[in-house]
């Protein structure tokens, strides 16, 4: 009789624990959208794609409807069902919230890719100050709260706080201030630093400010104050309207060398950036705030030194660091309009894994044996000389006929690598470097190489993550002056992407045969939270009015 009651004992504490994951695992995604105009006049749609456990490419607009509850007035709503294969196990979701179907002219809410977790989070609570749990998965169901023009989302509705705002100030070319805000505003301020010019009161929520009879001094920063019904918003005038003055261009244009000017006994390190007001230094010991340079698992989340940066002319932020940094990472910390930005150098030479810090480099101790600079195969007296031969890292390397090391594969070094050959038939037949020498052509055109943003390189070793995300043709680019770390044999050691790649170069030189990049500089892989829409809004990222 007792272990009857035992089986039954099991069977239920099983039924139990399979409803308990049940309740648990997210079926239907609830997003809360407030609008201030109550989304009159438009639709609007959220793109949601499954980020986590494994980024798919199946990605779909939802729309959004008005909420039904009375008491959520200006509050739009979308459920999602999580249920279809596409969505089934996610546990972190990408999305992105605009204003229509598509992406021509279409706008789209600041933050760029935003990801939702379905996972519990700690939040310091606002009234208590106290660390609590918010969000996670409830009866299947998992909600989460955005507010138009606000890149912070929610996960319990009592940490939203709603009140107007100034949605966008800049000069234009004239030198007025167009404002558009979420309500009329009761009066505005303009300041120049912190000197009140001028102020007015506005009859509708969008409203220019004359600025004729003032001297605008554009070198200077300017921030409008406007007064609501229910507090005041400020925000620092853009400069953007500007961009096509000829003035912006004598007081802003820079030809001098920017990035992380490397000597032995000094680093000086410039950064251009017009909006901001203060700009900040932060130098790592490693390449990422998890892992060090073998890849094990070490946290290093503060910076181990700290330098202000001083602004001078043409918009240029600089500071002298006297030390021997090779090796070093950094990243720089912007402020403008009251908040704080960290982003990676533009210029940097080399990056972490990820791209997510810069690396000061000395190219000359990163020098492969046999290396000199500026020498290249004498077979080239015309452009019409030249036989291309396009190719991808990964493509000459990956396929089993290539025969080459298996670490090698899908690497820099892969395609150094000679005397690789593939038999069939009793036929055998070159593969990768010596394929390519054997075809007579003068040059080889590489596909990006640079660093992009498609590739977890923390992940390599994962198989099934690397069998859906480990291939890309590398036109999402993060980092324009660096080498992408997944055809690295070590993508943790910003240096030695740059060996390898040096080494790729020897070797095909060697062979008299150049070698060409594809390098295109109107693919990025996001404006929004990119380095160059923090140092300079707008003026990267050209956009027509519509």
């Amino acid at each position: 009789m007792k272990k009857f009651f035992s089986i039954i004992l099991i069977l239920l504490l099983n039924l139990f624990f399979v409803s308990l994951i049940y309740a648990n695992e997210a079926t239907k995604l609830i997003i809360h959208y407030y609008r201030y105009d109550g989304g009159a006049g438009g639709n609007h749609y959220a793109w949601i794609w499954q980020h986590l456990p494994v980024e798919t490419e199946y990605k779909f607009d939802h729309p959004f409807i008005e909420d039904p509850n009375p008491e959520m007035e200006n509050w739009l709503i979308l459920e999602v069902d999580l249920t279809i294969p596409e969505y089934q196990g996610m546990i972190e979701a990408g999305i992105i919230i605009k204003d229509d179907r598509g992406w021509d002219s279409v706008k789209r809410e600041p933050g760029g890719d935003r990801f939702i977790s379905f996972e519990p989070q700690e939040i310091i609570d606002s009234e208590t100050n106290e660390i609590i749990t918010v969000g996670g998965v409830k009866d299947g169901i998992l909600e989460v709260w955005f507010v138009q023009a606000t890149t912070e989302f929610f996960y319990r509705f009592e940490d939203v706080h709603i009140k107007n705002v100034v949605f966008d100030a800049c000069f234009l070319n004239n030198f007025d201030i167009k404002v558009e805000t979420s309500e009329t505003p009761l009066s505005y301020e303009v300041y120049e630093g912190d000197t009140k010019i001028t102020e007015g009161i506005p009859t509708s929520q969008n409203f220019t400010i004359d600025m004729s009879g003032l001297d605008v001094d554009i070198s200077k920063h300017y921030y409008v104050d406007v007064l609501f019904s229910d507090g005041n918003d400020s925000m620092k005038v853009s400069l953007s309207g500007l961009y096509e003055n000829p003035l912006f261009e004598s007081i802003y244009h820079y030809d001098g060398e920017l990035g992380a000017i490397y000597t032995k006994d000094k680093t000086t390190f410039k950064v251009w950036s017009p909006h901001a007001e203060e700009m900040t230094l932060l130098l790592y010991n490693n390449p990422h705030n998890k892992y060090d340079s073998e890849g094990n698992v070490k946290l290093e989340r503060g910076a181990y030194k700290v330098v202000k940066m001083t602004r001078g002319d043409k918009g240029v932020f600089m500071t002298t660091v006297n030390d021997d940094l090779h090796g070093k990472y950094y990243l720089y910390e912007s402020v403008a309009n009251g908040e704080k930005e960290r982003f990676v150098d533009p210029y940097a030479k080399s990056v972490g894994p990820n791209g997510e810090r810069g690396m000061i480099v000395s190219f000359e101790e990163l020098n492969p044996s046999g290396w000199v600079y500026n020498t290249r195969p004498d077979t080239i007296k015309n452009y019409t000389d030249y036989i291309l031969y396009e190719t991808h890292i990964k493509d000459l390397t990956t396929h089993p006929s290539w025969n080459g090391p298996e670490e090698m594969r899908g690497t820099f070094l892969g395609l150094t690598i000679s005397n690789t050959t593939y038999t069939k038939d009793n036929i055998t037949v070159k593969t990768g470097l010596d394929h390519i020498s054997e075809l007579g052509v003068n040059a080889v055109h590489l596909l990006p190489v640079m660093d992009s943003d498609t590739t977890d390189e923390t992940r390599l070793d994962d198989k099934e993550y690397m069998k859906q995300n480990g291939y890309n043709w590398g036109y999402m680019t993060k980092n324009f002056n660096s080498l992408e770390g997944a055809y690295s044999t070590n993508p943790f050691d910003g240096g030695k992407k740059v060996t390898e790649f040096k080494e790729l170069v020897m070797a095909f030189h060697e062979k008299g045969i150049r070698v060409v990049l594809d390098v295109v500089f109107n693919h990025t892989y996001e404006i929004e939270g990119s380095h160059f829409q923090i140092i300079a809004p707008d003026y990267f990222y050209r956009k027509n009015s519509d």
